[in-house]
């Protein structure tokens, strides 16, 4: 995994875009595979989010190709730990292979506001941009 500028990381902020790099040795029995990645919250235990080459206008990727990469973001993620899973075959055929919880990360606390309020994953694991808008209520006289 990298950060935007390219540098390997393992620990991201709020609204950054990670790039995940998956290396592949030999060549699948197939001219085309798919690899899919499952975004998990370690801390509370569930999958958060779901990607996949073959959702992508690119589509699959050719079967002797070396690496495959994803950029994934800008990340809507409160503060906690995650992984990724990976799964790799070839469409409606096989899974080929399958890394549970293959790479972590972290991500740093999240003061979307600057207020120094930190979403963190006790919270939710992803959080949705919003806005607050009030109105204040007209004096009424009372007769």
């Amino acid at each position: 995994m990298a950060q935007a500028t390219g540098e390997p990381a393992t620990l991201f902020n709020y609204g950054d875009i990670l790039h995940l790099t998956i290396g592949m040795a030999g060549r699948t029995p197939h001219h085309t595979h798919y690899v899919e990645w499952y975004l998990n919250d370690i801390d509370q235990g569930n999958r958060v989010a779901f990607g996949a080459s073959h959702a992508l206008p690119d589509g699959d990727a050719p079967g002797d190709a070396a690496e495959i990469s994803f950029a994934i973001g800008p990340l809507p993620l409160s503060a906690g730990n995650y992984s990724f899973s990976l799964i790799m075959g070839v469409s409606g055929i096989i899974n080929l292979d399958f890394w549970y919880d293959a790479i972590s990360f972290k991500i740093n606390g999240a003061d979307t506001s600057g207020t120094g309020y930190h979403y963190r994953t006790t919270y939710v694991p992803i959080i949705i941009p919003y806005r607050l808008r009030s109105a204040t209520s007209k004096a009424r006289s009372v007769s």
